[in-house]
């Protein structure tokens, strides 16, 4: 019986498949973990991740349940991966879990999985370039328990996705430098516009993707013979397709978003220029950029946030470059442009004053050294083993010949076919597609005598994926290692392993780099840190009792008027979420500017200051928070633990 197939003739799962399942579900339940720890046990929430789950929610419990009600501020893949988890939690079995809404834990379901799929991706890419065993799982173990990574697993928010669709992004693109196939090129670029509905900082990603396709189709479609830029020109119309079909998703993406917004909302851009976009939020917070204090301090803050995330971050990198300058290694640049893009537009907008600059947005480094390191110890690229002119021009001409294909299918050889045959030296693959046909001695021993060229095996190669015998697509090309280099590159890996674990950790516990993260020092060490003095903490049991309060209050319909920014949790809190007037709603903007009329009973407001000012309803009266704006009287403040006011809950004159 053939390996990988059952006496009924289906495909069985290898045990390398098994373990990629293995790996996954292990840490997709430790993940998951992680999130029940922080959502449940210790109340540790970041209201973004809040922020997604409520839009998933106003998509169907909101007074005008509507797709559109996901929000343009935010880009809406993790909202719209939520939104079965939402639904699902009215439901039996899950309706005994209400937690998956109340306090947002489906947030925490979608990144445990997601995050999972990236441990997953980065052990796919270690099988693609053929590293050993330990080298392999200390890949997985880099990445995958990396402080950062393993917070960001259970915190619920959009990190998870987005790093998923990189490495998925990254190992497609590998495999296309390695194989040449183009549907890895078609997955490259869904993934990309996948990860442009997550974050917008995929952009910069698909733009220096598709320039490096470019140039690398280019450089390899040249005729044979031709050099300089007529070479280059003649290539160019290959790299342009290629760099089209990786870019292409991405911007259908980025078209298809901006053109609902622009229908449903009146703005194409929301989540840069709206009122509640980039931009505003950034100046509400007073953000500094180079040109208020100088791109010194600046460095020096990027400096550390990089070093933080990865302290052997600036170590690995000269030394992946050194090897790929030495070996003309190309694959080594797709890890550098597809990660490095993306802390590069980091790092820009930081300089420019555009970001929070928040600790997490440096997570891409880790996956930069652990990938760089692996693809390093690839398969070296040299002209011994580049094609021959005329394999060259084959591949770029084309489809086959009749006569060709009739050959590969194991048709006997026309007379021309076998004179053409005996006229290039061959490869072993092609000898054993063609040892059924009668060949001629010149040819065998051409055969005999040929490597594997890395174009024809892209070219006859079929995926390894579900095959019986799962194996590196690099190996096939890699010259022998010598023990010296496989030992130096898993110790490297190993170092990535051993210094990020505690550098980040500490990096995340201190107050200058890890300004949202920080706060974990209240979960473990309550007594020195009062989780009071952390807003993540008691903004949870502020928004429940503010919730609790509305609901006791056995309101009717659209008679709690509130701008959810900021503040989604209050609805997701409340058991009674249709009597709220939410900024999705189509009667928001009528009940805002004729409350009494139009059966509004109670405001719900933030304190004006910082993104509070961006507030719908603070906008619209400025005066609100001071003196009731002619329109209301107060009926509660809500403060902090520290006696802060946070909200304020008005009573508009003459209402029930």
């Amino acid at each position: 019986m053939v390996q990988g197939v059952d006496a009924s003739g289906r495909r069985r799962l290898t045990r390398v498949q098994w373990w990629g399942i293995s790996l996954f579900a292990g840490l997709a339940f430790v993940y998951l973990a992680v999130g029940v720890y922080l959502y449940l046990i210790v109340g540790y929430i970041n209201p973004d991740a809040s922020s997604r789950v409520g839009n998933a929610g106003f998509t169907i419990w909101s007074r005008d349940p509507h797709l559109g009600a996901i929000g343009f501020v935010w880009n809406p893949l993790p909202s719209l991966v939520e939104i079965p988890l939402v639904e699902l939690s009215s439901h039996w079995p899950l309706n005994r879990w209400p937690e998956l809404r109340r306090v947002g834990f489906a947030g925490a379901v979608m990144s445990a999985l997601f995050m999972a799929g990236a441990g997953w991706q980065v052990r796919r890419i270690a099988l693609d370039y053929g590293a050993g065993r330990v080298l392999r799982w200390t890949a997985v173990a880099a990445f995958a328990l990396n402080p950062m990574i393993v917070l960001y697993a259970g915190m619920g928010m959009s990190e998870a996705p987005f790093l998923f669709f990189l490495l998925w992004t990254c190992r497609r693109v590998l495999l296309w430098v390695n194989r040449f196939r183009v549907v890895d090129l078609v997955v490259a670029g869904v993934a990309l516009g996948l990860a442009y509905l997550t974050r917008y900082e995929a952009l910069p990603a698909a733009a220096g993707v598709a320039l490096g396709v470019f140039v690398m189709s280019t450089r390899r479609h040249r005729p044979a013979g031709m050099r300089g830029r007529k070479a280059w020109r003649a290539g160019a119309p290959f790299g342009l397709h290629d760099a089209t079909i990786v870019v292409m998703p991405t911007v259908f993406a980025f078209v298809l978003w901006a053109g609902l917004g622009w229908l449903l909302d009146g703005n194409a851009f929301s989540q840069f220029s709206s009122q509640y976009g980039n931009a505003a939020q950034v100046e509400a917070a007073g953000i500094i950029s180079a040109e208020d204090v100088g791109a010194g301090p600046l460095a020096e803050v990027i400096a550390g946030n990089l070093l933080g995330m990865q302290p052997l971050l600036f170590a690995v990198l000269p030394i992946v470059g050194w090897i790929a300058v030495c070996r003309r290694r190309v694959d080594a640049a797709v890890v550098g442009v597809l990660f490095g893009s993306v802390l590069l537009f980091q790092m820009s907008a930081v300089i420019l004053g555009s970001t929070f600059g928040w600790f997490r947005f440096y997570m891409a480094a880790t996956p930069l050294v652990v990938v760089a390191i692996l693809v390093a110890r690839g398969p070296r690229f040299s002209r011994a083993t580049s094609p021959l002119p005329e394999v060259r021009g084959a591949l770029a001409s084309p489809p086959l010949l009749p006569e060709v294909r009739g050959a590969l299918a194991g048709q006997p050889l026309l007379p021309e076919v076998r004179g053409a045959l005996a006229s290039q030296p061959l490869l072993p693959e092609v000898r054993g597609a063609l040892a059924s046909q009668p060949l001629l001695p010149e040819v065998r021993g051409a055969l005999a005598s040929q490597p594997l060229l890395p174009e024809v095996r892209g070219a006859l190669a079929t995926s390894h994926e579900g095959s019986p015998t799962p194996r590196s697509l690099s190996s096939d090309r890699s010259l022998r290692r010598s023990r010296v280099e496989r030992t130096s590159l898993t110790a490297l890996m190993a170092l990535v392993l051993v210094t990020s674990l505690p550098v980040t950790a500490t990096s995340m516990l201190t107050p200058s780099l890890g300004k949202e993260e920080y706060g974990l020092r209240s979960a473990f060490w309550p007594d020195r840190y009062p989780p009071s003095e952390f807003w993540f903490y008691w903004f949870g049991d502020v928004s429940r009792n503010v919730a609790g309060w509305f609901d006791d209050q056995a309101l009717p319909p659209g008679s709690v008027l509130v701008d959810t920014f900021g503040i989604s949790r209050i609805w997701l809190f409340s058991d009674r979420p249709e009597q709220f007037v939410v900024r999705s709603d189509y009667d928001f903007f009528a009940k805002l500017n004729q409350p009494q009329s139009q059966g509004v009973q109670y405001i719900l407001t933030p304190r004006p200051t910082g993104l509070g000012r961006l507030d719908a309803i603070n906008v619209r009266y400025p005066t609100l928070w001071d003196d009731g704006a002619g329109i209301a009287t107060l009926e509660m403040a809500v403060t902090s633990p520290s006696g802060t006011p946070q909200f304020r809950i008005y009573r508009i004159k003459g209402s029930g």
